[in-house]
């Protein structure tokens, strides 16, 4: 599994990645799926970011009191699937400083 740890310096939050401990800076991306994508981190994204496929979820591995809610499609799935509280979609997660990531070895691989 590969970890991603989201810590804040300078007033930039910075996405770590572990265990190579890479840290790529949080810009304007509006979900997890996209800063992915734009660093080339493998993870898979059947539907594209679209909330209805489910392949791009993520572990939480920080506090769970200060993830925002799910709503809307992601909410549904979750739902529907029997998410426990740490599964996130990373195409509906905002990134955020504190935030800790895990992506679970089966979910790495663009759009498989």
């Amino acid at each position: 599994m590969e970890i991603v740890s989201i810590t804040k310096a300078k007033n930039v939050g910075h996405v770590k990645i572990l265990p190579e401990g890479r840290e790529i800076p949080i810009n304007s991306e509006s979900c997890l799926l996209a800063l992915f994508m734009k660093y080339k981190i493998e993870i898979s994204h059947v539907c594209g970011g679209f909330a209805s496929c489910g392949t791009c979820r993520v572990h939480v591995k920080s506090d769970l009191n200060d993830l925002p809610p799910r709503e809307g499609l992601e909410l549904e799935m979750a739902e529907d699937r029997g998410f426990v509280d740490f599964e996130r979609l990373s195409c509906q997660l905002t990134p955020y400083p504190g935030l800790e990531i895990m992506i679970p070895q089966n979910k790495k691989g663009s759009n498989k």
